[in-house]
């Protein structure tokens, strides 16, 4: 969803602000590929970049066609290379070669690729605030759990499972007092 998000963004600014984006630009922001057929027709086609390249890349036009201002998110830390190993997660999942298992993701691993998208929208809203600000609001109210809570659920889980093997888990369930868990 961070492409979309990306994309959406992008849509809305150049509508804003059409005559500020480079024809060039405005195809890279679109996905479009213009190029030319067999027999010299143009041709006008989708075209899927890097997600990697569009994550950096749409930001930096952005700020530089509104904000006149030069910006490049930086994925250098931890988060960047949660943001980038969540991406590939989610296109193994999505897109499963025929030959090889379904991949499974822990929660605590999908806690952290959440805590990862978060923080790239954080960056962008602290780099690009014109742009990005909107999703420094949103953000400050997707609250998500710790570490520890997630430990307590996944252990209050077990502890039910356990005990009721047959049975379906219900979310309500796993906020019950420990000693109910355990009875």
């Amino acid at each position: 969803m961070v492409d979309a998000q990306l994309s959406i963004i992008s849509q809305w600014k150049m509508s804003e602000h059409p005559a500020n984006f480079l024809p060039a630009e405005v195809n890279f922001l679109s996905e479009i590929a213009v190029g030319v057929g067999h027999d010299g027709e143009a041709l006008v086609e989708e075209d899927h970049h890097a997600f990697k390249q569009r994550i950096i890349a749409v930001p930096r036009i952005l700020a530089r066609r509104v904000e006149n201002a030069e910006v490049r998110p930086n994925l250098g830390g931890v988060w960047g290379e949660e943001l980038l190993r969540g991406h590939s997660l989610r296109n193994e999942l999505v897109h499963p070669a025929q030959d090889r298992d379904m991949p499974r993701i822990t929660i605590p691993e999908l806690l952290g690729i959440a805590k990862a998208v978060k923080q790239y929208f954080k960056e962008l809203a602290t780099i690009a605030p014109q742009n990005f600000d909107l999703y420094e609001r949103l953000l400050d109210s997707f609250d998500l759990p710790s570490d520890a809570e997630v430990d307590r659920d996944m252990t209050r889980m077990r502890n039910f499972r356990r005990l009721h093997p047959d049975r379906p888990v219900m979310f309500s369930q796993l906020n019950l007092p420990e000693e109910r868990d355990n009875a």
